[in-house]
């Protein structure tokens, strides 16, 4: 570790630390937006549900357990809206 701290501080390799900053930046710029955060997710979620899929352990016991791909019914209340207390006009 030492010896990337001195590489780091040393004049002689500002340009090539410059070089690394700004790569990194652009790499920020570019994948860490939500658009690409959805992409890696669908990706990821599809590599799952591939291996899932292929497996066949996992495809006889889903199969054979009705409880683990039927959704059971939910009661679901009527959503409102939260209303923030009215502001106190008494000064």
């Amino acid at each position: 570790m030492a010896e990337t701290v001195r590489h780091v501080i040393d004049p002689k390799n500002s340009e090539q630390i410059q070089q690394i900053i700004k790569n990194g930046q652009q790499f920020c710029r570019t994948k860490l937006t939500m658009e690409q955060y959805t992409v890696d997710m669908l990706w990821t979620l599809l590599s799952y549900a591939e291996l899932l899929r292929s497996s066949p352990d996992f495809y006889d016991t889903w199969k054979s357990n009705k409880s683990a791909y039927k959704m059971p019914e939910l009661e679901m209340k009527t959503w409102k809206p939260r209303v923030p207390p009215p502001v106190s006009s008494t000064q």
